[in-house]
């Protein structure tokens, strides 16, 4: 999503947002231009209205979707790119799987069962993949 505000203030309600900020383009008697990274459709609209509650006068110049991971679903993806946004992954942690939870408008024990699964999944996935290149020259990582 790429978000354009005429205002660098702009930035402390995007740092607050969970979001993962790639670019940021300032561009005279225009403003910023944003390129974020959002877990779904619904938090980038949060964003955008959050903005706007701040004073920012905000246009959505461009949306697109990611291409998920093949071994996870995309609820798995949204709670896991929350989650590393948040800080969950962080040490210490900069927030609880509760916060994550709310942030989602899921149960926590629903972001735990997502969160492990994904975990699971992309860590099955880099195994097998090392196992792969491994298996060509005769060694093993999974016993």
């Amino acid at each position: 999503m790429l978000i354009e505000s005429p205002s660098c203030s702009a930035c402390k309600v995007i740092s607050r947002s969970p979001c993962i900020p790639r670019q940021a383009i300032y561009i005279p008697r225009t403003g910023i231009i944003f390129n974020l990274i959002t877990p779904s459709p619904r938090v980038s609209k949060r964003i955008v209205e959050r903005l706007s509650a701040a004073g920012k006068d905000v246009e959505v110049v461009e949306e697109s979707n990611l291409t998920l991971p093949r071994v996870i679903t995309q609820k798995q993806y949204l709670v896991l790119v929350t989650a590393m946004k948040m800080g969950y992954f962080n040490t210490p942690r900069e927030c609880t799987l509760s916060e994550v939870a709310a942030e989602l408008g899921l149960s926590k024990s629903t972001v735990y069962r997502y969160l492990k699964a994904a975990l699971k999944k992309l860590a099955l996935e880099a195994l097998l993949q090392y196992e792969a290149i491994r298996e060509r020259g005769k060694a093993s990582l999974i016993y």
